[in-house]
C-alpha cells in the first residue's frame, strides 16, 4: 500500500527518520535541508518500508528527489515496492523524471526494469555523473 502525504512540519520529522535510516551513509545534515512537496509512504501490513519523495515541476510531471527502501526490506521486494509507488505517482502525473548516480547500478536496474527509459546524463558541481530516466502514461 502507499499512501501520498503533501509535506508539511508534521510530516518533516517521519521523513528524516526515515531518510537517515535508508540513507545511513549520507550526511544527516541532507535530511533536514530536504522539504519536498510530497511524500509517498510504501506499506507492507502496517509497517512503513519505503519512500518517494518529490515535486511537481509542472502540471503532468513529478520529480523524484529521493527514494528508498529500509535494509530489511530489500531485495527481491524491492521491484514490487517501487512499482507500487510509481503507479500511484501515475494516479496524478503523467510523467516521472528521477535522477540516478551512474555507479547506483542496482537502482538504475530497478528503474529501467519499472519502465523508466534514459534519456540523458548530468554531471553536478562536484563531478558525479547522474543518469536522467523518465517515465511516461497517458491518462485517457
Amino acid at each position: 500500500m502507499v499512501k501520498k502525504l503533501f509535506f508539511n512540519e508534521q510530516i518533516m520529522a517521519i521523513y528524516q527518520n526515515l531518510f537517515n535510516k535508508v540513507f545511513k551513509s549520507q550526511d544527516i545534515k541532507e535530511a533536514s535541508e530536504q522539504a519536498p512537496a510530497i511524500l509517498y509512504l510504501v506499506y507492507e501490513n502496517e509497517n512503513i518500508v519505503g519512500f518517494v519523495s518529490g515535486y511537481p515541476t509542472n502540471k503532468i510531471t513529478f520529480y523524484i528527489q529521493y527514494a528508498g527502501m529500509l535494509k530489511e526490506y530489500r531485495g527481491h521486494k524491492t521491484l514490487s515496492f517501487f512499482m507500487e509507488a510509481t503507479n500511484k505517482i501515475h494516479g496524478d502525473f503523467q510523467r516521472i523524471n528521477c535522477m540516478i548516480k551512474n555507479n547506483n547500478i542496482a537502482a538504475i536496474k530497478i528503474a529501467l526494469t519499472s519502465k523508466f527509459i534514459i534519456n540523458g546524463i548530468k554531471q553536478d558541481k562536484l563531478k558525479n555523473l547522474f543518469v536522467e530516466l523518465t517515465r511516461e502514461v497517458c491518462h485517457g
